[in-house]
């Protein structure tokens, strides 16, 4: 494990608790000073987002999705897998085949599914989405601008079931910020 990496379910207090959530707090603040958002370049932005999404959570997927014009969908315009270091891009779900999980993004600002087979709000993903990647849990967060949700950055940790923190979840949120920012500029 590197320096300021904690484990999963490591318990949230002491010095690498603290040393996490240093970490997150810099990988944000680089994320938002970054050059490449001023040039415009969104595509490179968000790779650099995912990645460091991707690298800060330990997880094997990290992705931002964007809404149809329609909203009939969403997109996927960036997705990190951190084992190959590989980025993709285009796969498209409908929104009306997952109305539990869209619902519970309008309530809430993250969505933790720990068991995102069994969980209310994404087990709809299990058969076209989850099972076909091994993905045992979520953690999401919309992406807002102007009072609208346009997007969603999902982080979709492989392996065991896994129990998000805290700190995980208001990392995830202030992700889903800087896209918006990135979007935004």
């Amino acid at each position: 494990m590197e320096v300021g990496q904690i484990s999963a379910d490591a318990p949230a207090g002491g010095d690498d608790f603290q040393l996490q959530l240093e970490r997150q707090s810099k990988v944000i603040m680089s994320l938002v000073k970054r050059p490449v958002t001023a040039t415009g370049d969104v595509i490179q932005a968000l790779r650099e987002i995912t990645e460091a999404a991707a690298d800060t959570l330990s997880v094997q997927r990290s992705s931002v999705w964007i809404f149809s014009d329609s909203r009939t969908s969403i997109r996927c315009v960036d997705l990190f897998e951190r084992t190959t270091k590989s980025h993709q891009q285009g796969l498209e779900l409908k929104i009306q085949d997952y109305p539990a999980y869209f619902s519970a993004l309008e309530a809430e600002r993250v969505v933790a599914a720990s068991n995102s087979a069994t969980d209310a709000r994404t087990r709809e993903f299990t058969q076209r989405y989850l099972a076909p990647y091994a993905i045992s849990s979520l953690l999401d967060a919309a992406i807002w601008i102007d009072g609208v949700i346009v997007g969603i950055v999902c982080n979709e940790h492989v392996g065991p079931i896994r129990k998000w923190r805290l700190d995980e979840r208001q990392f995830c949120a202030s992700l889903a910020d800087v896209v918006a920012l990135t979007l935004d500029a």
